[in-house]
């Protein structure tokens, strides 16, 4: 029995050692560096699969953000092709994250369960304070099920209070012309210790584009600490800045020179008209 036992236990740990070798793995070139300013909302947020200026802003994704771990190493150089888009913004009461995604609509929906979604079509999201480390997170993803076409969404990590993502409480996602648009929404006391945040005000993310097929995972990472070599670590999400709303360009004002101007030639009209009455007398005369 125990040579049975230790038999069994080998082939357990080869099998995960293949497993291990057959993932591929590529870090962001700024690692533990990524980090951009998010700027403040202008408008309410909707969740309607539309992205409009006030309500979102985008955020300019460099390459050397970007990490990916996949099933393989041509599932990667697959994922670098692939159009992303990333926008965010923030109010007092939490923090607005859309992303989109160009992807083949045979393959932007879910055959997973709910707690295994990350190996097809669904963004993670990850959100810590800047000083956590290590599995201290909130992890959730939100996608489509292919079965029913319904909304689908999974917490993998709970870290203050509990979060759950709710199509059209604070969450979408919607796809149209080959484009998958994802909104949600996550109030700050979800995973900051204070949440009276205001411009100045720091957190760490991590955000995760999910692309797999057939239960093949493949993810292109913003920064990573969700998926690869690092595992779980919220060490290396991203750092994200809390900035002021942009300013609004200033509405053109009347010319000075072109209301003088029209003055001096309602003036000039008013003469020519008295003139020629006055002509006009004269030959009658």
């Amino acid at each position: 029995m125990k040579k049975l036992g230790a038999l069994l236990l080998t082939g357990i740990m080869a099998a995960s050692l293949a497993i291990s070798a057959n993932a591929a793995f590529v870090a962001e070139a700024d690692l533990g560096k990524v980090a951009f300013d998010v700027q403040k909302a202008r408008i309410d947020q909707k969740f309607d699969g539309k992205i409009e200026d006030g309500e979102y802003y985008e955020i300019a994704i460099k390459d050397s953000w970007l990490s990916y771990a996949a099933a393989t190493d041509a599932d990667i150089d697959a994922a670098k092709k692939v159009d992303k888009k990333l926008y965010m913004s923030w109010d007092d009461g939490g923090v607005r994250i859309a992303a989109t995604i160009v992807q083949d609509k045979a393959n932007y929906m879910q055959t997973q369960d709910a707690g295994n979604i990350w190996k097809e079509a669904c963004i993670q999201v990850n959100l810590a304070a800047t000083t956590d480390t290590g599995t201290n997170r909130l992890e959730y993803g939100i996608g489509r099920m292919s079965t029913d076409g319904k909304f689908i969404g999974n917490v993998w990590a709970q870290f203050k209070g509990t979060y759950t993502p709710e199509e059209g409480k604070n969450a979408k996602v919607t796809y149209e012309n080959n484009t998958v648009t994802y909104e949600t929404y996550v109030p700050w006391s979800n995973f900051l210790d204070n949440a009276s945040v205001k411009e100045g005000s720091q957190f760490g993310f991590c955000l995760v584009y999910a692309i797999g097929t057939d239960g093949n995972h493949n993810h292109i990472q913003i920064a990573s600490g969700c998926t690869g070599d690092p595992g779980k670590k919220a060490d290396n999400f991203a750092k994200l800045t809390l900035a002021a709303a942009p300013e609004l360009p200033p509405e053109p004002a009347e010319s000075t020179e072109t209301a003088d101007t029209a003055v001096v030639a309602s003036i000039a009209l008013m003469a020519a008209a008295a003139a020629g009455v006055v002509i006009v007398s004269r030959k009658r005369g």
